[in-house]
């Protein structure tokens, strides 16, 4: 675990569980901060050290969604039936790892929350998900959250040496360690975000509304907010920066609450002074 860039906060929450592990995590976190790497050592720690790579594979389930589709309560109960299989003396715990947990169906939940209820003996389950808000309150109230942070600004400024990232990309706090470790062949996405940001704080409606037909995905409207929040800080913003801000933070709240991002950035086009 010592080669993932980890938030010491977090860093210092999973070496915790591991001392004493319960039978269900979330890790919960924006993309790209390794939560599913973390998942896989963390699993292969709790499973045992003594295990060879067969045994770890056999005794470690994965569930995921299928081509983008919702996970099954057919997937769950496989999982299930996973649990009550009896492992050898040397696998201290059998991991089910479950990504993308926000893409529970309601009937997957139903069966995994009846799972939660009555945890099987020697079985760690370890939720993933970018966002708390879209797993049901039963789930969460049986599992140990822990947060995944952005890395603090030396770990970010080191990998950007490290990887020779460009000094815009440094400023920017939207970018995760592999986002920011994927910069470094591609430069000029940062010069398109900052001449995206930068159109739509000066330009007019007609403008703003270009760019927004220019996103297509929520990560990217994302970024696009964060972006114009970063420049709005700096010493060369326009006169409408306190209102201007205020509007960003509002978007923020209703993109991360599942707002429709495009109605989020056509409001935003309107409020914008």
């Amino acid at each position: 675990m010592d080669n993932l860039v980890i938030n010491p906060k977090t860093r210092s929450l999973i070496m915790a569980a591991l001392k004493s592990p319960a039978h269900a995590y979330l890790f919960v976190g924006k993309k790209g901060l390794g939560k599913t790497s973390t998942a896989m050592l963390f699993a292969k720690s709790v499973m045992g050290d003594s295990l060879n790579s067969a045994d770890q594979e056999r005794w470690l389930r994965v569930v995921e969604p299928i081509e983008n589709k919702k996970i099954s309560i057919a997937q769950i109960k496989s999982a299930r039936e996973f649990c009550n299989l009896t492992a050898g003396e040397r696998v201290q715990n059998k991991v089910v790892i479950i990504d993308e947990a926000e893409l529970l169906s309601i009937e997957a939940s139903n069966c995994l929350l009846s799972i939660l209820e009555e945890p099987p003996a020697n079985t760690v389950f370890i939720l993933i998900a970018h966002s708390k808000l879209s797993i049901p309150k039963t789930i969460l109230s049986r599992t140990q959250i822990i947060n995944f942070y952005l890395p603090n600004k030396e770990q970010m400024y080191e990998l950007a040496e490290k990887y020779d990232i460009p000094s815009k990309a440094q400023e920017l706090p939207i970018f995760s360690p592999a986002k920011l470790i994927s910069l470094s062949t591609d430069s000029e996405e940062i010069d398109m975000l900052y001449e995206k940001a930068n159109g739509f704080i000066e330009g007019g409606l007609n403008e703003r509304l270009m760019i927004i037909s220019t996103l297509h995905e929520k990560n990217e409207t994302a970024n696009l907010i964060d972006t114009m929040a970063t420049i709005l800080q700096s010493d060369n913003s326009p006169p409408s920066w306190r209102h201007d801000a205020e509007s960003l933070i509002l978007a923020q709240s209703h993109l991360y609450n599942n707002g429709n991002a495009r109605l989020v950035m056509e409001n935003l086009a309107l409020e914008f002074k």
